[in-house]
């Protein structure tokens, strides 16, 4: 832990929420994509709600990913190393270049981020 205090009703935590937001989109409209990213052992529900709610739709083109920031045990499927890399990957996902490039020339670290578009 991070020294980290989370203190919360039983039934309203992350993991609570999200479902119930995830639930109240679908009634609107298909939920196609979801993307959850947490850093810490308070996300591991939330984690589980996007997992019950993936296996749960019927939508054959919807898309779920849960990404743990730093590499632990976890429920998410997949990881990145640290914030930086959070970044990176919305960026990628936007499919703006300049946010990129906006990005690059802010840490200086331009030449190591062109390999992550390659």
């Amino acid at each position: 832990l991070k020294g980290i205090l989370e203190v919360v009703p039983k039934k309203l935590h992350k993991g609570h929420i999200v479902k119930q937001m995830l639930e109240e989109e679908q009634k609107k409209s298909a939920v196609d994509f979801v993307l959850c990213m947490g850093d810490d052992i308070s996300d591991e529900k939330m984690f589980s709600s996007v997992i019950n709610f993936a296996s749960d739709s019927d939508e054959r083109n919807s898309y779920a990913f849960n990404v743990a920031v730093g590499k632990k045990p976890t429920k998410a499927s997949f990881f990145v190393e640290d914030a930086s890399e959070v970044c990176n990957v919305l960026v990628a996902l936007s499919g703006d270049v300049r946010l990129f490039e906006r990005q690059a020339s802010y840490d200086g670290s331009r030449a190591s981020q062109e390999d992550f578009f390659s």
